[in-house]
């Protein structure tokens, strides 16, 4: 089965490193939370992050700099991933991702994004994609163009509506009602001053990530 984990790390110069989170966890509830830590950088920008969850799971990872300092590889490596947050009853779990700066202003983002979002595979779902532009109009609104791909060798184009809300450390929500008769309220966090954002969200029991 598949999880997945979005968040905010924030390294303080210092080897110290606090974390919200939101979790998809493999039976598709939904868990938020932080994190607290300490990390130890090397000369050639790999680092080694060791974290400890607010249900007191630990998680060691290994995490590479990226991109002149705007980006980060990162795999877990140890603690205790076979037992995370006390929901991921699967025992060959693997936990890799990236990370993107939060670079200032952390305000609300304004318009046109290119999005791509993928439903993830496991033993009940195929791979979904959604993609097309959303429009975001700094006041809580979106709108925009749509086309799904579920499996099947067709395209299903379409319209996507809805709102947005995004908290002053840049993590939010969005809600976005596709006229294909599909409503994902999704969890998000705004990188790279405003101009990217990082999505998951848990839609039909299928968890489904993505990028715009």
């Amino acid at each position: 089965k598949t999880s997945g984990l979005l968040g905010v790390l924030n390294f303080d110069g210092a080897v110290n490193v606090t974390a919200t989170y939101t979790k998809v966890n493999v039976d598709f509830t939904v868990k938020t939370g932080t994190a607290t830590g300490t990390y130890s950088p090397n000369p050639d920008g790999s680092n080694t992050v060791n974290l400890t969850f607010d249900d007191g799971s630990v998680w060691t990872l290994a995490a590479a700099v990226t991109d002149g300092g705007s980006g980060l590889q990162l795999l877990v490596t140890g603690g205790d991933p076979m037992n995370t947050f006390k929901g991921s009853a699967n025992p060959a779990e693997v936990f890799s991702g990236t990370g993107r700066i939060q670079s200032a202003p952390r305000t609300v983002p304004t318009g046109s994004y290119g999005y791509l979002i993928t439903g993830w595979p496991d033993a009940g779902n195929k791979t979904d994609t959604i993609f097309g532009v959303i429009n975001l109009d700094g006041a809580g609104n979106l709108n925009g163009s749509s086309t799904l791909v579920n499996g099947r060798p067709a395209a299903f184009p379409g319209t996507v509506s809805g709102t947005y809300a995004v908290n002053p450390d840049g993590t939010g929500s969005m809600t976005l009602n596709l006229d294909l008769g599909l409503t994902a309220t999704v969890a998000i966090v705004v990188t790279d001053g405003r101009t990217g954002i990082l999505m998951l969200a848990s839609v039909g029991n299928q968890v489904t990530s993505g990028t715009a």
